[in-house]
């Protein structure tokens, strides 16, 4: 998957921008508040209708206006010049993707696969489960087609649950039939969960041996991963549900830990080796998209390179490199190796105004 042409109108400090990419590696460069996380956000929009940054819709669009435009072109093995043509206002977002309007945003899942990567992927080792969560489904949105069905059915049912075991006489009967529900819906994400974790895990195994001695993520799942038995825990854990007015078991607890030579790193791992850590989660989440898709996605690095030492950042760039197209952000050009640099188009970016440059000197 490769992104050929990006078009802006009133997208944050973005007035009118067009430019088209011909390199695997796009470094934008410049310095803070300039336009350059901007400019990724809207490939992301354009990747899954949603922010990581933004929940409002008028945050996104340049002051004074009343919406914002997003256009994208991209070539994949299906077919050459795909257009993703988003309009944001106030109060929603109009998609088209090949001049199609969809209705669903799990109609535009799927068709341009991205990955991103900030400084915030810290909080994967070291901040609250619901960041892991997120992480495992944010991906699998993207390469299973029934995955955002099945959380928002879920997260419906759980809802039902946790309002119906709040009522002072509960029929029983009745909460069977949500019980086994939830069971039918929860088990089918546990098993996505634990089979794409499987995979992350046989990636670190193979792809950073040379920077970590063991590196593995160990699930925590929040039900059993059998139908029976997680049924049964629902039913054993009632009392407790009840008394805490809500379903203390289920999908919606699940987390994974990560884990060097078996020690927790949260707790044992330095702060270079979380942010270490935390990339290599997200290559391995890359090479996960690439496997199931059979292509590979855009990669999306919010200046998330710069605290690591000069050794640790060419074996993390190399590993980078085996995907079809790379668009990081950077204040400086210093800390990244030189052939990277030489094999990259260099945009800068101030106020808001992407310009090409070759290296050392402005394109013309």
């Amino acid at each position: 998957m490769f992104i050929t042409d990006i078009e802006l109108v009133d997208f944050r400090n973005y007035s009118n921008t067009q430019i088209n990419f011909s390199k695997k590696i796009v470094i934008l460069l410049g310095k803070n508040a300039q336009g350059k996380t901007s400019f990724l956000e809207s490939i992301l929009l354009a990747s899954t209708a949603r922010s990581p940054i933004e929940k409002k819709n008028y945050n996104l669009i340049k002051f004074g206006n009343n919406k914002a435009n997003i256009k994208v072109k991209f070539n994949n093995y299906r077919k050459q010049n795909n257009t993703i043509n988003m309009i944001i206002d106030h109060n929603y977002k109009t998609v088209m993707v090949n001049k199609i309007k969809i209705n669903k945003t799990s109609e535009l899942l799927g068709n341009f696969n991205t990955v991103y990567i900030s400084p915030i992927d810290m909080e994967l080792i070291q901040g609250e489960p619901s960041y892991r969560r997120n992480f495992l489904d944010r991906f699998n949105f993207q390469i299973i087609n029934k995955y955002a069905y099945l959380i928002k059915n879920y997260k419906e049912q759980l809802k039902n649950r946790n309002a119906f075991i709040k009522e002072k006489n509960i029929d029983k009967v009745y909460l069977d039939v949500i019980d086994k529900e939830i069971v039918n819906i929860g088990i089918k994400i546990i098993k996505y969960r634990n089979n794409a974790i499987e995979y992350i895990n046989d990636i670190l195994s193979k792809k950073f041996v040379d920077i970590f001695d063991n590196i593995n993520i160990k699930y925590l799942p929040g039900a059993p991963i059998d139908s029976k038995s997680y049924l049964d825990k629902l039913k054993k854990n009632l009392e407790k549900d009840i008394s805490f007015g809500t379903t203390t078991t289920g999908p919606h607890r699940d987390n994974f830990l990560t884990q060097i030579n078996n020690n927790d790193a949260r707790l044992f791992a330095s702060n270079g080796q979380k942010r270490l850590l935390s990339l290599a989660l997200k290559i391995a989440e890359t090479d996960y998209i690439q496997y199931k898709t059979h292509e590979s996605p855009i990669v999306l690095i919010d200046d998330a390179l710069l605290e690591l030492d000069k050794n640790n950042l060419t074996k993390i760039i190399n590993l980078f490199l085996n995907y079809e197209q790379i668009i990081l952000t950077t204040t400086t050009l210093e800390n990244l190796p030189e052939n990277i640099i030489q094999q990259a188009e260099v945009v800068e970016v101030e106020n808001g105004i992407p310009q090409k440059r070759l290296y050392g000197t402005v394109a013309k």
